[in-house]
């Protein structure tokens, strides 16, 4: 009845069950992690996966942007052909140009980021190198593997977008629910069997297995015919006028999204040591869950409203958004409200799941900027399906003055007051959100 209600087709509905998987699998990681590693270890365990995060620097936002584009060119270029490679080797070289730069893109960006984040992750664990007993004995063998295949995986990771611009979008987000699903089930079986920090390792090799299966045996055809064209073409896709233009725009978004959200662990990590990185890494988990969870309800109704919006058909717009944001308060009010009810009976209790995360203070406060964060974001969703990108300047803002803030509060302050000043920013954030939204549409109507 619910995914009736909601009105949405298979490929968002595999979106959905992707995002309720990775809420409920995060659940169970956290659980493994109290009962299977010591506090300091989990500081290195949530450290290790901030700053896996970092690849949206060196994405740069091109990810935002591949199935847009591409499948703009493909609609062009389609003339009845059923077979994609010859189309895109025969009939339309600028798609062939246009796959071969996003390939390169990240080729390049897994190089990058393989030297980046093993240099800062060798700065920021060597200060607070501790000799883990009984845990495979050192974090520098366990980092170094996360970060060779991390890399890996981010040259394959243009597979699945260019896979959904080219048309094939069922089977894209199909292949995504299986690497979703079958690496976090790598990561709980090693955390259950007492494995540590090679658990996320262990995940990111599942990950590339199964992208190189699909890569070389079920899309082979539709994805390597590029590769064997004439290197010496001329490349007709002026990416710098065509493409760049937007992917700048999603890069800042992105790079925004982790300055707010996921900086917390590794600044915290430097100032305050592993074990205050743990606690907060933890407790960051357990919301962001949530949250990707309340972003499946407007997440699959984006196509919908931009139909709306093309056709000029507003009331049936307003009807929709509204039916999205009354749908997102209501479950992200009962999801957060039940997380801090938890906190709060486990504390009453002195439960020892709750010991692992931050004061029942603190994380009120973080609870309600992740709940403001939820209602808010079917805004972004509304905003974006009129091509545009109004909350960009914001979204630079917000990153900026949180980054401020976390520097600062890590070194000099407690994490109480931190994640007070943080909630409090957060909703003087979310106010300037919904005024750019009531002006934005005072303007377009």
């Amino acid at each position: 009845m619910f995914i009736n209600y909601l009105n949405i087709g298979l490929p968002s509905l595999i979106l959905l069950m992707t995002k309720v998987w990775a809420a409920f699998s995060g659940l169970i990681v956290s659980y493994l992690v109290i009962n299977n590693l010591t506090p300091e270890i989990q500081g290195y365990f949530y450290t290790f996966n901030s700053l896996l995060l970092m690849q949206v620097f060196v994405e740069l936002g091109l990810g935002g942007v591949i199935v847009y584009f591409l499948s703009h060119e493909v609609a062009k270029a389609k003339d009845g052909s059923q077979t994609c490679g010859n189309f895109i080797s025969e009939r339309n070289q600028k798609i062939a140009s246009l796959i071969k730069y996003i390939v390169k893109w990240y080729r390049n960006a897994g190089v990058i980021f393989f030297f980046l984040i093993a240099i800062s992750g060798f700065y920021l664990f060597e200060k607070n190198d501790l000799p883990f007993s009984g845990v495979n004995s050192e974090w520098v063998y366990p980092w170094m593997s996360l970060v060779l295949l991390s890399s890996i995986n981010i040259m394959i990771l243009p597979l699945w977008p260019i896979i959904e611009g080219i048309g094939k979008v069922k089977l894209s987000y199909l292949g995504r629910m299986i690497i979703s699903i079958l690496s976090s089930l790598g990561v709980l079986c090693a955390l259950y069997l007492g494995m540590g920090l090679w658990a996320l390792p262990i995940g990111v090799f599942i990950s590339v297995v199964i992208g190189l299966i699909f890569l070389f045996f079920l899309y082979k055809n539709d994805f390597f015919s590029f590769v064997k064209l004439d290197k010496d073409k001329n490349t007709l896709y002026d990416w710098r006028s065509e493409l760049f233009p937007m992917q700048w725009r999603v890069a800042v978004s992105w790079i925004s999204g982790y300055l707010t959200f996921s900086s917390f662990v590794p600044i915290l990590f430097y100032f305050k040591g592993a074990e205050v990185a743990g606690r907060v890494g933890l407790s960051i988990a357990l919301v962001s869950g949530l949250l990707g969870l309340c972003s499946s309800v407007s997440s699959p109704q984006s196509s919908k409203l931009s139909e709306f919006i093309a056709l000029k058909k507003y009331k049936e717009l307003n009807d929709l958004f509204k039916k999205i944001m009354v749908q997102t308060f209501i479950i992200a009010t009962g999801m957060f409200g039940s997380l801090y009810a938890s906190a709060y009976i486990g504390n009453e209790i002195n439960s020892k799941y709750v010991l692992r995360i931050i004061s029942l203070d603190a994380f009120m406060w973080l609870v309600i900027a992740g709940a403001c964060n939820a209602f808010v974001a079917p805004i972004g969703v509304y905003l974006r399906a009129y091509k545009q990108e109004p909350l960009m300047l914001l979204s630079l803002l917000s990153g900026f003055l949180v980054l401020l803030l976390i520097a600062f509060s890590a070194k000099f302050d407690s994490v109480e007051n931190l994640m007070k000043h943080y909630a409090i920013l957060i909703i003087f954030l979310n106010l300037l959100v919904f005024y750019i939204y009531k002006t934005f549409i005072k303007k377009h109507r």
